[in-house]
């Protein structure tokens, strides 16, 4: 007698083969896309500035993002520090009295909105990103 069809161990072994596939697939294209990281990274530190921004309007008091370029992370209150990308190259232009000590940067953000301002550019490569803050709106604005 010829049955048609498959066996359950036929199924399973598909199905293994099929997860495996579907496991490495998204890590080989992460790769193959350089500065996805480095502007994932700029997406998250743009999107924590507004809301830091936010924070300080909604509790009346100054708030700072802290940037150490030689630990290469970024700290806000009530926040964990972040770490830049490892292969990422960073660049910060603030405001001298922003600059509490070597290697270290900051943009605060007031209550009424405004903000020190500032520029934080993470480069990888040809591919950079920058994160502005202007000093008068208080807008952050990411981009290439």
């Amino acid at each position: 007698m010829n049955a048609r069809g498959f066996t359950l161990i036929e199924l399973l072994v598909v199905m293994v083969v099929l997860g495996l596939v579907m496991a490495v697939a998204p890590l080989a294209l992460f790769e193959r896309m350089p500065g996805a990281e480095t502007k994932a990274a700029a997406r998250e530190l743009g999107a924590a500035m507004r809301a830091l921004r936010s924070e300080s309007i909604r509790h009346n008091q100054p708030l700072a993002l802290t940037v150490d370029l030689q630990a290469r992370q970024w700290s806000a209150p009530s926040r964990p520090a972040r770490s830049f990308p490892k292969t990422a190259e960073i660049g910060l232009i603030i405001a001298a009295n922003e600059i509490p000590d070597d290697g270290v940067g900051r943009v605060t953000f007031y209550p009424d909105g405004t903000t020190s301002g500032g520029t934080i550019t993470l480069s990888q490569g040809e591919r950079r990103y920058h994160v502005a803050v202007d000093w008068l709106t208080g807008q952050v604005d990411v981009g290439e």
